[in-house]
């Protein structure tokens, strides 16, 4: 997996570096932060109904448990451009796929409608003997999915036997249907095209419009403008997010709206550091350096841990790229 990484990272940092300046100087090496031994990976719930709306559901309830096991600072978790691509009949080989992620753990589940409200059941699971350390099956009403991710994540912790990350700050009840605009975002975002993006921004545009105090929307929002940057190159058209100067503007506004609401946000304070290294506020040593204050919180970040491989690897530190992108 980590060969495959970096074989691709010299196309990946070919297009970064259209928004990160070339600039290696007093990069020095550094040790990555402790990772942690518990590697586990979260894999997309199943849906047992065939709505769209449904499989969105499942989804980003996922997504949103990967996200709040990610803020451990005793678990690895695998990001979910790797484990969200086993799906169906590819997720019964366990074993094989604990192998390929080089994973101690999975979370796998069901999302279904019941009278009561939507009906998730969870399941945590050795990758190599198949043995359920951990299951249960949590009813909510739809208006309240988002209290299920936190709940799931304090019940894998506990299972485990490790520290409990202590999740985010839930200073109001999330508007549901910003809630569900921000899950449907989320979807479309796994699967990275360009069309995809555009369609989330717009959902995730509404959704902070609906609840201007929807952290999560807000941090994706940030990361996603971001993120068409690099899928579509400063020169980018066809889109009404199309305009570079433009969208850094306002991802720069959505990681402060975020900072505004949560001060510790590590996916806002991410943002800004690549906005700020691409506007050349930065040096990219600089943006190394930050990055690695970053990891020293949340040294088991994926987001952080990626683009820290791979602003090394384009710096031609490969082996301390590798040790990020493991």
């Amino acid at each position: 997996m980590i060969v495959m990484a970096l074989v691709a990272l010299a196309a990946v940092v070919a297009t970064l570096l259209l928004v990160l300046p070339r600039d290696n100087e007093g990069v020095g090496p550094a040790e990555p932060a402790s990772k942690a031994v518990i590697t586990i990976a979260v894999l997309p719930f199943d849906i047992q109904t065939t709505s769209d709306e449904d499989q969105s559901l499942a989804f980003g309830v996922s997504d949103e448990i990967l996200s709040a096991l990610s803020r451990s600072p005793s678990l690895s978790v695998i990001a979910g451009n790797s484990s969200f691509q086993f799906q169906g009949e590819s997720k019964k080989d366990l074993a094989a796929l604990g192998k390929q992620l080089n994973i101690s753990h999975v979370v796998d589940g069901t999302l279904r409608r019941a009278e009561e409200g939507l009906r998730v059941g969870v399941h945590l699971i050795e990758a190599d003997s198949g043995k359920v350390v951990w299951s249960d099956v949590v009813t909510r009403p739809e208006t309240e999915i988002y209290s299920i991710p936190p709940e799931v994540a304090s019940a894998v912790h506990t299972a485990l036997g490790v520290e409990h990350s202590g999740g985010r700050r839930q200073s109001h009840v999330p508007d549901p249907e910003a809630y569900q605009l921000y899950l449907q975002a989320k979807t479309l975002l796994a699967f990275r095209s360009a069309s995809g993006m555009d369609i989330a921004i717009n959902k995730l545009e509404k959704a902070v419009n609906l609840d201007p105090s929807l952290v999560e929307a807000w941090e994706t929002l940030a990361m996603t403008r971001i993120e068409y940057l690099f899928a579509q190159g400063p020169g980018g058209t066809g889109s009404p997010n199309a305009d570079p100067f433009q969208r850094h503007r306002a991802a720069r506004q959505d990681a402060n709206a975020v900072l505004a609401i949560d001060p510790d946000s590590i996916e806002a304070q991410l943002a800004l550091v690549i906005l700020d290294n691409s506007e050349q506020k930065a040096t990219l040593a600089e943006t190394i350096g930050r990055m690695r204050s970053l990891l020293a919180r949340a040294p088991n970040h994926p987001d952080v841990n990626r683009r820290l491989g791979m602003l090394t690897g384009g710096v031609g530190r490969f082996d301390e790229a590798a040790r990020y992108l493991d």
